[in-house]
């Protein structure tokens, strides 16, 4: 007798039916949980970053309809090395506790050199007297993984005091990862504010007007 009540309890309850008791069992109507969980990206996708410094993502939520909030849970793979310039992808998954499977998501880092950038001190051109010393303003150069690096500016200067002319000097500088910044020029005019009028060139350098400057250094940065 034992063994048929064992063996219909055993039949019951693979038939779905849940114990309460001996003999005594109830329909098992629980559907099963078969809805994934959602991840939901924190932030932007993609992200714009700058080589050679700290990267930090901004990570992702999940929630479950079942088991609610299973942040926790993410597993994330973040490739990223902020040192070598390149595209990488970060990803984000996370089952809940009945195995269903969320939609991998997906954020797309670019590592990129930002260039530095030149700023010229004083104008970008000047009507310098003949024969007297010129001392340039210089420039300054900022990188934005790199900081100040004004001190490796390379000036090219080619101004001569002593002879009548429109002299370019310009203004270069290269970041740690050896990206260029735009070249930046500055147009010096020597002139001889004791020439004669009937001396050509000179004169022509001497009675350049602003909007003549202008011209002549309408593409100087």
């Amino acid at each position: 007798m034992a063994d048929h009540v064992w063996m219909q309890e055993r039949d019951n309850a693979a038939s779905g039916y849940a114990f309460l008791g001996e003999n005594t069992y109830v329909a098992d109507t629980e559907e099963p949980d078969v809805t994934p969980p959602v991840i939901t990206l924190l932030g932007e996708t993609p992200v714009t970053h700058g080589v050679g410094t700290p990267y930090v993502d901004a990570g992702a939520t999940a929630l479950d309809d079942v088991d609610g909030n299973i942040t926790d849970n993410i597993v994330t793979v973040n490739p990223v090395n902020s040192n070598v310039v390149g595209s990488y992808l970060v990803t984000y998954n996370v089952d809940d506790a009945a195995g269903n499977s969320a939609t991998e998501v997906v954020r797309v880092v670019d590592v990129v050199d930002f260039p530095p950038t030149i700023t010229r001190i004083g104008p970008g051109a000047i009507l310098h007297p003949l024969n007297t010393a010129y001392v340039d303003a210089g420039a300054t150069a900022e990188d934005p993984e790199d900081g100040t690096i004004t001190g490796s500016i390379v000036t090219f200067n080619p101004v001569n005091t002593a002879v009548p002319g429109a002299y370019v000097i310009t203004y270069n500088v290269d970041d740690s990862f050896g990206n260029s910044a735009p070249e930046v020029r500055r147009v010096v005019i020597v002139v001889d504010p004791n020439a004669p009028v009937e001396d050509s060139g000179t004169a022509i350098i001497t009675n350049l007007t602003s909007n003549l400057i202008s011209n002549l250094t309408g593409n100087i940065v």
